[in-house]
C-alpha cells in the first residue's frame, strides 16, 4: 500500500501513465485487495492492472486454460498464454460488454532468435475485438560493452566473477534490439506483423486489394501507397497509388494497374503493395516504409511426375543384415536391424556418406534452457540412434517397384513406421509417427517427426524449416521424397547438382529437409549404365 501510494502521488499528472500496477509476480491477498479500493478512490480516471490476480483456487498461471479471475484488476493480462488460451476468451467475451478486456503482461519471450508463431498471435488477435495485444518480454538486451580477448562485447551473466558466481546466464539477453539499440532480427518479424497496415487480395487476377487501417486515431493520409512487380526477384513493373484518406479501422479496395505478364515456364512473378511516410514525422524520415505485403502472381511450371513406372523390374536380393534392391543403375540398401537407408548408388557412385537415420532432437534454444527442456526432453536426444526393427522387414515386390516396410521402436515406447518404395526413378519414404500415449513427453523437434539425417562425399546441410505441425497428434503422417533440384525425368545427373529430401505432413507442408551436392563426374565421364533418372520433385498423395 505504502509503495503504490509513493509512485502515484509521484506520477498521478504524467499523461503517458494510463494505467496502474499492483506489481509484478507477487502473489495476491488482502493487501492487494485494499491497495486496488485506494487507488480506485484515489484515481477513478485510469484502470488498475495486477497479474496475479487470480482466486485462490486456481492461483498459478496456465498456458492453455482461463483461470478465475479475482476482483482486483480491471484487466485480464495473462503471462504466455498460448494461441488456444486466446480464442477460448475471445470466444467466451467477445460479445460481453462488460467482459475485463484481454492485454497479455508478457508473450513472445524474444531470447536468443526467437519470437516464434508471433504472427498466429496476431491472427487470434485481430479476430477477436476483447484481445488487445501485449507487452513483448522484452525492448532491449540487457548488457554491458565489456572488453574479452580484444574484442569488444556485450556482457552479462556468467561474463562477471569467476566460475562459481551465482548466474542467469544470458536470460537478459532477451530483446528486440541490442544494448546500443541495433535491431535484432526478430525485430522486424514484430514489425511486420504488428503493421498498422494490412492487406487482402480480394481479387488478385483484376488487381483488387484490400487496405485495412488498423491506426486507432489517423486516418492513411499520411502514407504513400506503391506498387511493384518482380519476376524471379527483379523488379519489371512499378507505378505509384493514389493517396487514401481511411478512417481508422476502416477498409477499402484499391486497384493495382497491373500490366500484362509475359512470363516463361520457369518464372516466378510477385506483386509487391508499400505503404511508406510521405513527410518526416516522430521517429519515421519521409521515405520510411511502413507496411507492405506480397502476393505470388504466376508460379514456376512444376514438371509432373508420370504416374506409371518405367524401367527395369527391381531385383532383391537378402541376407541376415542388408535387404538390397537394384533397378537399372540404381542400388537401395536397407539395414534389417535398424530399418534405415544405408546406401544408395547411382550407377556403382555412393550417395550417401552416411544411413539415414531419424531424428527427434535439435540443438537446445535459450528458451529451452530457462525451461529445463535440455534435461525433460533428453530422451529423445539418442532414440533416433537406439531404434531397433521389431517384427523383421516387410518386403513386398510390386510392378515397376518394390516396397519395405519396418516398425521401429523408438524411446519412451514410441513406434516409427517407415515404408520405402524403391524403383528405378529413385527411393520415396514413408513415416507414420506413433506415440506410446497421447500424454508422452514432448517431441524436442518442433514440427516434424524427425529429421532425416545423411551426407555425400562432398557436402551436406540438414535445413528444419519451420513447420506449424505439433507431432504429439495420434497418427499424423510425413511423406518424405528424396529427388534431384531442376531436373527433368530420365536426365543424366552431373557433378554439382542439388539432393534434396522434400516432406508432406497432415498438417502443413515442410519444402526441404535435406539437401546436398551429388558427387558424380560430368556428362563426360559418366560411367557406362549410369540413368541418371531422377525421381519426384514432391511428395505426392493425400496424407492419412
Amino acid at each position: 500500500m505504502a509503495r503504490v501510494r509513493r509512485y502515484v502521488e509521484r506520477d498521478k499528472n504524467f499523461p503517458s501513465i494510463i494505467i496502474w500496477s499492483l506489481g509484478n509476480e507477487a502473489g495476491n491477498g488482502i493487501n492487494h485487495h485494499r491497495t486496488y479500493m485506494w487507488l480506485k478512490r484515489r484515481d477513478p480516471t485510469r484502470p488498475v492492472q495486477y497479474e496475479h490476480a487470480r482466486w485462490r483456487t486456481d492461483p498459478d498461471w496456465n498456458t492453455d486454460n482461463i483461470e478465475k479471475m479475482d476482483a482486483n484488476t480491471d484487466i485480464y493480462c495473462p503471462m504466455y498464454p498460448s494461441h488456444k488460451k486466446l480464442e477460448k476468451y475471445g470466444e467466451l467475451y467477445e460479445g460481453d460488454v462488460h467482459a475485463r478486456p484481454l492485454i497479455m503482461v508478457e508473450y513472445a519471450h524474444a531470447m536468443g532468435n526467437s519470437l516464434g508463431a508471433f504472427k498466429e498471435y496476431w491472427d487470434v488477435i485481430y479476430k477477436y475485438g476483447v484481445l488487445q495485444g501485449g507487452f513483448i518480454w522484452d525492448w532491449v538486451d540487457q548488457g554491458l560493452e565489456t572488453q574479452k580477448n580484444g574484442k569488444k562485447i556485450w556482457a552479462f551473466g556468467s561474463d562477471f566473477g569467476g566460475k562459481d558466481t551465482p548466474t542467469d546466464l544470458n536470460f537478459c539477453i532477451n530483446g528486440l534490439v541490442q544494448p546500443d539499440r541495433k535491431p535484432n532480427p526478430h525485430l522486424f518479424e514484430a514489425k511486420k506483423v504488428m503493421q498498422f497496415v494490412t492487406y487482402r487480395a480480394v481479387d488478385l487476377a483484376t488487381g483488387i486489394i484490400e487496405v485495412r487501417n488498423r491506426y486507432d486515431f489517423l486516418t492513411l493520409e499520411h502514407l504513400e501507397f506503391s506498387w511493384q512487380i518482380s519476376q524471379n526477384g527483379l523488379v519489371t513493373e512499378s507505378g505509384k497509388l493514389p493517396g487514401l484518406s481511411t478512417g481508422p479501422h476502416q477498409a477499402e479496395n484499391i486497384l493495382i494497374p497491373l500490366p500484362q505478364l509475359n512470363a516463361g515456364p520457369r518464372c516466378e512473378v510477385h506483386l509487391l503493395v508499400s505503404a511508406c511516410m510521405r513527410a518526416a514525422g516522430g521517429c519515421f524520415e519521409a521515405g520510411d516504409e511502413v507496411a507492405w505485403e506480397q502476393w505470388l502472381l504466376h508460379p514456376p511450371h512444376k514438371e509432373e511426375v508420370p504416374v506409371a513406372i518405367t524401367g527395369p523390374e527391381p531385383a532383391v536380393d537378402q541376407s541376415p543384415e542388408l535387404v538390397t534392391v537394384t533397378a537399372g543403375a540404381l542400388t537401395a540398401r536397407i539395414e534389417v536391424s535398424r530399418g534405415c537407408l544405408c546406401s544408395l548408388a547411382l550407377g556403382g557412385l555412393e550417395l550417401l556418406a552416411s544411413p539415414l537415420l531419424p531424428s527427434f532432437w535439435r540443438p537446445p534454444t535459450d528458451n529451452d534452457y530457462g525451461a529445463n527442456l535440455q534435461n525433460d526432453m533428453k530422451c529423445w536426444r539418442f532414440a533416433g540412434q537406439r531404434a531397433t526393427v521389431t517384427n523383421g522387414l516387410r518386403i513386398e515386390p510390386g510392378p515397376g517397384a518394390v516396397s519395405i516396410g519396418a516398425e521401429l521402436l523408438v524411446g519412451a515406447g514410441a513406434k516409427l513406421h517407415l515404408d520405402f518404395r524403391v524403383s528405378g526413378a529413385g527411393v520415396v519414404v514413408a513415416a507414420k509417427w506413433r506415440p506410446a500415449r497421447k500424454d508422452g513427453p514432448q517431441l524436442a523437434t518442433a514440427g516434424s517427426v524427425g529429421y532425416l539425417k545423411g551426407s555425400t562425399h562432398r557436402h551436406i546441410d540438414v535445413e528444419g524449416n519451420v513447420v506449424r505441425a505439433r507431432w504429439n497428434d495420434m497418427g499424423a503422417w510425413q511423406s518424405l521424397t528424396m529427388n534431384v533440384a531442376g531436373k527433368e525425368a530420365g536426365k543424366p545427373l552431373e557433378d554439382g547438382d542439388k539432393l534434396a529430401l522434400q516432406a508432406v505432413t497432415g498438417k502443413t507442408e515442410s519444402k526441404l529437409l535435406l539437401h546436398g551436392l551429388v558427387p558424380i563426374p560430368s556428362a563426360a565421364t559418366t560411367p557406362p549404365g549410369y540413368a541418371g533418372a531422377a525421381c519426384a520433385v514432391e511428395a505426392t498423395g493425400d496424407p492419412q
